[in-house]
């Protein structure tokens, strides 16, 4: 199997390097890494020239997850990786130990990350209710070229949280076998995008989210909690359009959990 190594970057000569070496450093060796830039000014081009074997690119983009788009459609592999500038891999096995998980069937594989952000080791399996709080850091996951022709790319619109939404739509769909292993993958830099910044309206919105991307997998006392909880969202901000699609979540949730009910008497 051959790894896509998809690093997005704007002005990253700082760290750039160090990213590119921990990949050369793998002794798993059938991969490929992609660099898309967006027209960096620092001398960030001057260092991917200095690679022959970076595929990449420099052109204005729309934001991080406009470049991991583009990205991903330049890769040839069959599992894909996003590493920022500012990351780079724990160790040299880390490629070798996956592979041999993804062997196994898997369409995702993911692990930890260590970060002076998150204090240490970030953040063992996570279930529904976990990502419902925190997002699966991107830097702990490979992807099966699979899963983005099953749930498709990063959705742009969000600036921040466009990974987080993403993970959302694998995490909850039947058809995407998934694999934690207890291991660090890498070490995510303390100036990553995300970092920075926050997204309340994805924050406010994701138990939307979860019953549109996973209605069957989540119980049947939350759905009508999380549809509820919409449909008063939707009201008090005098959302309109929204309104329908929530009322008809909100009925579809007291149905499914009538007919559990009255099956279980």
């Amino acid at each position: 199997m051959k790894f896509s190594i998809i690093t997005p970057t704007y002005n990253a000569c700082q760290f750039l390097e160090r990213a590119i070496k921990s990949v050369l450093e793998q002794d798993y060796t059938n991969w490929e890494h992609i660099v898309v830039d967006g027209e960096s000014t620092d001398g960030t081009v001057e260092i991917l020239k200095k690679y022959e074997h970076v595929k990449w690119i420099s052109e204005k983009d729309k934001g991080i997850y406009d470049a991991m788009n583009k990205g991903i459609n330049m890769t040839d592999g069959d599992l894909l990786y996003f590493m920022g500038a500012d990351d780079f891999f724990y160790d040299n096995q880390v490629l070798s130990d996956i592979e041999k998980e993804f062997c196994m069937g898997y369409d995702i594989v993911y692990g930890d990350v260590e970060s002076p952000h998150f204090q240490g080791r970030y953040d063992g399996p996570f279930d529904l209710n976990k990502i419902l709080k925190k997002n699966i850091c991107h830097q702990s996951i490979f992807l099966s070229k699979r899963v983005f022709k099953t749930v498709g790319q990063f959705n742009t619109k969000f600036i921040v949280y466009a990974d987080w939404d993403h993970n959302l739509k694998w995490f909850l769909n039947d058809n995407i076998n998934i694999q934690y292993i207890d291991r660090i993958i890498s070490n995510y830099g303390e100036f990553g995008f995300s970092r920075k910044r926050s997204d309340y309206l994805f924050k406010r919105d994701i138990k939307r989210k979860a019953l549109k991307y996973g209605f069957k997998k989540i119980p049947s006392e939350l759905r009508v909690e999380f549809a509820l909880d919409s449909l008063k969202y939707s009201w008090k901000l005098k959302l309109i359009r929204r309104m329908p699609y929530d009322l008809l979540q909100l009925i579809r949730s007291y149905l499914s959990y009538g007919l559990l009910a009255k099956n279980s008497v």
